[in-house]
């Protein structure tokens, strides 16, 4: 649950750099819950 906290606490910082690794990280996220 904490990822999942972390991961939108992250959304503000992220840069257009980082806006695949968000994406990756949030996949990961997504599939382990499933």
């Amino acid at each position: 649950m904490k990822f999942g906290q972390n991961g939108l606490e992250m959304i503000p910082r992220i840069g257009r750099k980082d806006h695949v690794l968000v994406l990756n990280f949030t996949l990961e996220i997504v599939l382990k819950l499933e």
